[in-house]
């Protein structure tokens, strides 16, 4: 079913360091997964897609290099889609843009095809980043599409420039998550979509990692209920309003009287639907994964009583999404 593959853009004006950040997360982040990637470039020799080509995570990589897909993807891209749906059937698709392209054409040609974006990743230059702001209207549409600015060659930047170019980025994207690092060493487990699945098993596991995440902060927590929410507007609405540091909720959730079971994903306060399939509605009762910082030190009680009470199991008196701006006050709602 194409609607339920996650679809992962990176992004990033030229010379960001996108394909470096693409091969660190196949080669440390994503074994076991069922990965296939588009790399789009605009000259005819295609360097960037010759890397990736090689790695052993990598169930089938296709190269457009045909021009921009945000200009005119045309019939290359949507065959390239389903020939990779036919072929491999991924659990996650990864598209990497060229340097100049534009991410919302780019979002409403993946849409157009059934599929859904998981999330969009904007690789910036650090240390040039203020430049190709100025030079490109690219670089700036890049930046204001993504739902992570990830700060590539921090190493090369003075810590005060570093802290500049912080507040310019948030200025113009307060919604991203920013993210510093050198050589694309990233936090894949958040980024990407098979984060819902790889914090299920740690659970399940009861394993302990001490690694980048931890040093953020960044912790999760699964809500189980077999009580279905009551309306799914509602629902959108309560996970849109969660606190700036819950940057993601993934999983099942059950809605309405049915009820009708969907997969939910919520990205930096941007909440997306979809169906379930029929393998995963047979599972029975909502399961969601709550990845964010301080996620369970901080947060982890309130949101619980939130969901809780938006089920059809709670009393009339439960919270009321008004009283969202009260529980987090630094939240979005």
């Amino acid at each position: 079913m194409p609607s339920i593959v996650p679809v992962n853009l990176i992004t990033g004006f030229l010379g960001a360091g996108k394909t470096t950040l693409l091969r660190h997360v196949l080669e440390h982040g994503l074994a076991g997964r069922r990965v296939a990637v588009i790399v789009n470039e605009i000259g005819e020799i295609g360097i960037d897609g010759r890397l990736i080509e090689g790695l052993d995570n990598v169930d089938q990589m296709v190269e457009l290099n045909s021009g921009c897909i945000c200009c005119s993807p045309g019939l290359q891209f949507g065959l390239a889609v389903q020939e990779i749906l036919d072929t491999v059937k991924p659990e996650l698709l990864v598209i990497e843009t060229t340097g100049t392209a534009q991410v919302g054409p780019l979002t409403a040609e993946v849409e157009s095809l059934g599929l859904r974006i998981d999330a969009v990743s904007c690789v910036v230059d650090a240390e040039h980043i203020a430049y190709h702001l100025a030079q490109s209207v690219a670089a700036r549409e890049q930046v204001c599409h993504a739902d992570f600015l990830v700060l590539n060659k921090c190493d090369l930047v003075a810590a005060s420039s570093l802290a500049k170019v912080c507040r310019r980025l948030t200025r113009l994207n307060g919604r991203a998550v920013q993210h510093r690092t050198e050589y694309g060493r990233v936090d894949y487990d958040l980024l990407f979509a098979t984060a819902g699945r790889t914090y299920r098993e740690r659970a399940q596991g009861g394993a302990t990692r001490v690694d980048h995440l931890a040093a953020d902060g960044i912790e999760s927590f699964i809500f189980e209920s077999d009580h279905p929410f009551r309306d799914l507007d509602q629902l959108q609405r309560l996970l849109g309003g969660l606190p700036r540091d819950i940057y993601r909720v993934k999983g099942l959730v059950m809605v309405g009287e049915g009820p009708q079971r969907y997969l939910a994903n919520v990205t930096c306060g941007r909440a997306q639907f979809d169906i379930a399939p029929a393998a995963l509605s047979q599972l029975g009762r909502t399961s969601l994964v709550v990845i964010g910082r301080g996620a369970v030190t901080e947060h982890r009680p309130v949101i619980e009583r939130l969901f809780a009470g938006a089920t059809l199991a709670a009393a009339p008196e439960r919270p009321g999404l008004r009283s969202l701006g009260r529980l987090f006050p630094r939240g979005r709602a």
